[in-house]
């Protein structure tokens, strides 16, 4: 049994600087989501799905937490209809939206801006995602030191193992 280490013979070498090689596939994977997440589906080509994309972003007035495109309120239609009045008049989406801002103020809008406060809304998630993923690195390599500097065995402990590993004489009827 070699599971009790001599105290005199020194630890095995802890292999250092492959850990990472371990963590490799999660930062890809993760570094794939975020980027496959952040990528648009194809634009809206019709002017009735450029409408409707840009009503997705405008909240409904009088719903609750539903978009001028979801909501089937009168304001909404009427909103979607103005929507596609000011396209064909060839104001831009930033316009549109601007109008909006302007008419019912900065919640109107279900996407927040990049910018100044908007921008923690973005960059929050991602902060505790890389803290959340330096807190588990940190962690396991505490639990792997911990696991290599445990208790070593004692020459009376290893005395205690050869002589019960010595075989017994045999019995003399």
């Amino acid at each position: 049994m070699t599971a009790v280490r001599s105290a005199a013979r020194p630890a095995p070498p802890v292999r250092r600087g492959r850990g990472w090689l371990a963590w490799a596939p999660v930062l890809a994977v993760t570094i794939a989501l975020l980027v496959f997440g952040s990528l648009r589906t194809r634009p809206p080509t019709t002017d009735a799905e450029r409408v409707n994309a840009i009503a997705l972003l405008i909240k409904c007035p009088e719903c609750v937490s539903q978009s001028a495109g979801a909501s089937d309120a009168e304001v909404s239609r009427q909103i979607r209809l103005d929507i596609a009045k000011r396209m064909s008049q060839g104001e831009s989406e930033e316009q549109i939206q601007d109008y909006y801002r302007g008419r019912y103020g900065d919640e109107v809008l279900l996407t927040p801006s990049a910018s100044g406060i908007g921008g923690v809304v973005w960059a929050l998630p991602v902060v505790v995602l890389v803290c959340a993923m330096a807190g588990l690195v940190a962690a396991f390599r505490r639990w792997r030191r911990t696991a290599d500097d445990g208790p070593r065995a004692t020459s009376a402990d290893e005395a205690i193992v050869s002589r019960a590993l010595q075989p017994s004489p045999p019995d003399q009827k």
